[in-house]
């Protein structure tokens, strides 16, 4: 249903390969259009306690699990 490309230019903090950089950012952007979609899960995402921080994203919490 969906097809996207993360394309980082000149990532920053010493982060330049693709799962630490663009991977957070993919989980986002297509997490929140299937939301937005209403696409249900195949199946349940088993998530621990608390999710890393990705520098990536300012810091902030991992949406979910990559």
């Amino acid at each position: 249903r969906l097809a996207a490309v993360v394309v980082i230019d000149e990532p920053g903090a010493g982060l330049h390969m693709g799962g630490q950089v663009a991977a957070p950012v993919f989980s986002r952007v297509i997490g929140g259009a299937l939301r937005l979609l209403a696409v249900a899960p195949d199946r349940p995402v088993n998530t621990p306690e608390e999710l890393p921080q990705s520098p990536a994203l300012g810091g902030t919490r991992a949406a979910a699990p990559l």
